[in-house]
């Protein structure tokens, strides 16, 4: 052996395949399996007698000899599997199992393919807040890139959610994700998900605003952006933010039904909100030629509007839309003469009146009218 070790390996294990209880064999590989010069040859025919033999405590001893050994990334995370499946087959600990992977992953943080296993064997013990102490350990420590930060926290934060039903961790942990701007929609999405869950509405009503900037489809932006409305609404009772957050989704999305009934309720409320939102469905139901809804909205219009010329011509537009497009003379008549007390002394205006008044054989009703505008001008 002191000459001629390499010979003297082959002599052993041959010796302990012919009589397997040969301790001096035995023995004498363990010693040289001691020796770093030897350890791997050693290690081979020493795994090939224990197997035989049934021995998994040995063959975790040979396991961990191995991995004292130096070795490639890849050599050292096939090492460690081996040694995990000693623990979790043969000797079935799998508490040991998970130890094994849990020193893998703090010797190659890296490795995000070890959090496979981890996550198996978690599930099957029951062991989540054990899997979830040992990825805070792995962000606790720094020095992660972004990437794998990301990874991490996108991990852990679906521990906590899923397995461990601690939603306030998981929106800490999940935040953490989007806040290193790697795939940052998924994160957003799981956040969403779990503030939405805790009701933490103020902090919800940020994230939609965020996932509806980094959207790259309008579509899909614009749905985010009335989630937003809907929240700032329903739960914050902030209605100035909602009808930002629904004209926001019309400017994406015109035909976005939702947003559109929401701003068509809201007029009738949100008073200080009433000219923004005229302004946002005006050129809409001009666009798809919705006259009543125009003549309607031009109505609610003169409710925001003090300038007189400006009401006027908004009855202008009353009178022309219900005489040409909704055949109602009565409305135009009455249009007209509001538009002749905004401006009695527009000749126009009173030429209109008495046209409509004409054709509608409403003479004594349209007298009324200009004699009243007639009044005010002293």
């Amino acid at each position: 052996e002191l000459g001629e070790p390499e010979a003297a390996l082959g002599r052993y294990g041959a010796v302990l395949q012919i009589l397997p209880s040969h301790a001096g064999a035995k023995a004498a590989l363990e010693a040289l399996l001691a020796k770093d010069d030897h350890a791997e040859a050693a290690a081979t025919l020493l795994e090939r007698h224990l197997r035989a033999a049934g021995d998994a405590d040995g063959l975790v001893q040979v396991a961990e000899r191995r991995l004292e050994l130096p070795g490639d990334r890849e050599a050292r995370r096939d090492q460690w599997a081996a040694l995990a499946d000693l623990h979790e087959t043969l000797r079935s600990d799998l508490r040991a199992a998970s130890q094994t992977w849990a020193r893998a992953l703090n010797e190659d943080p890296t490795d995000l393919g070890l959090l496979g296993p981890l996550e198996r064997l978690a599930q099957v013990r029951g062991a989540w807040a054990e899997l979830a102490a040992l990825l805070e350990g792995q962000l606790a420590k720094g020095g992660l890139d972004a990437e794998l930060e990301h990874a991490y926290a996108m991990r852990l934060g679906k521990i906590y959610e899923e397995a461990l039903a601690d939603l306030a961790r998981a929106a800490t942990t999940f935040r953490r994700a989007a806040s290193t701007n790697v795939d940052e929609p998924p994160a957003l999405a799981a956040l969403d998900r779990v503030l939405w869950r805790l009701g933490r509405w103020g902090e919800l009503a940020d994230v939609l605003a965020r996932e509806a900037e980094v959207s790259e489809a309008d579509a899909t932006g614009a749905d985010f952006l009335f989630r937003l409305g809907d929240v700032r609404e329903s739960q914050l009772r902030d209605t100035a933010g909602a009808v930002d957050a629904y004209r926001s989704v019309i400017e994406r999305a015109p035909r976005h039904g939702a947003a559109r009934a929401s701003l068509e309720r809201l007029l009738a409320t949100a008073d200080e909100q009433r000219g923004a939102i005229i302004d946002t469905l005006e050129p809409l139901y001009e666009q798809e030629s919705d006259w009543a809804r125009l003549a309607d909205l031009l109505a609610a219009k003169l409710a925001v509007t003090s300038d007189h010329h400006e009401r006027a011509a908004i009855y202008q537009r009353i009178a022309g839309l219900a005489e040409t497009r909704l055949g109602d003379g009565v409305r135009a008549l009455d249009a007209a003469g509001g538009w002749l007390a905004e401006d009695p002394l527009s000749t126009e205006a009173l030429a209109e009146v008495d046209r409509l008044a004409a054709l509608q054989g409403r003479w004594v009703e349209a007298a009324a009218r200009v004699a009243g505008v007639a009044g005010t001008l002293g």
